[in-house]
């Protein structure tokens, strides 16, 4: 085997590559759509093009995405998810203590209890069923019940005070999933009966 010089080794290799790179420049057909595009979406991602209706609880109603899985809860609470994400509509026995308080309590037993839990906001907002306290933290979620893993979430919680009770509504979703509009859209939707 005979060794080339360097500039002929050099000229091979452009060529090389000339060739590779012109062939990638002719193609006629469409690039192949990546995992997130053309219409199917990441684990928990709710599409924008999302259908939703809307849950009718005791006393209360609230939207959730078409096709999620409804379980009830204990008393008029439910749970609705897919996937990795859920919503959560849940009435504190101590109700009567006000949503500032059962906000507070809440927290400091989400700091002591909850695997990795990190607090991202905490404010008041304003929501069309009245002001409510809201709370934003990271957390992990509950074990898979097949293959007991679990994911980091990002929580959205509101205390939301009606005429003779206070109900919970907790949004989670994975990390990196953009759920923001389609949670505003169901937090939103809350409203007593």
């Amino acid at each position: 085997m005979t060794r080339l010089g360097t500039s002929a080794t050099a000229i091979i290799l452009a060529l090389a590559c000339a060739g590779v790179f012109a062939g990638c420049g002719s193609s006629t057909s469409a690039p192949t759509p990546s995992p997130t595009t053309a219409g199917s979406t990441t684990a928990g991602d709710i599409p924008d093009t999302a259908s939703y209706v809307t849950y009718r609880g005791s006393g209360y109603s609230v939207k959730y995405v078409e096709g999620w899985i409804i379980q009830q809860g204990s008393g008029a609470g439910v749970t609705i998810s897919d996937k990795d994400s859920s919503e959560t509509v849940n009435f504190p026995a101590t109700s009567s203590a006000g949503q500032g308080a059962i906000a507070a309590a809440d927290l400091k037993g989400l700091r002591i209890h909850a695997p990795q839990f990190h607090l991202l906001a905490s404010r008041t907002v304003s929501l069309p069923s009245g002001q409510a306290s809201y709370i934003q933290y990271r957390n992990l979620s509950p074990p898979d019940p097949v293959t007991t893993k679990r994911v980091t979430v990002i929580v959205d919680r509101y205390y939301i005070s009606g005429p003779h009770k206070l109900a919970t509504l907790t949004l989670a979703t994975p990390v990196g999933v953009d759920n923001v509009d389609a949670f505003r859209l169901i937090a939103r939707s809350f409203a007593w009966k």
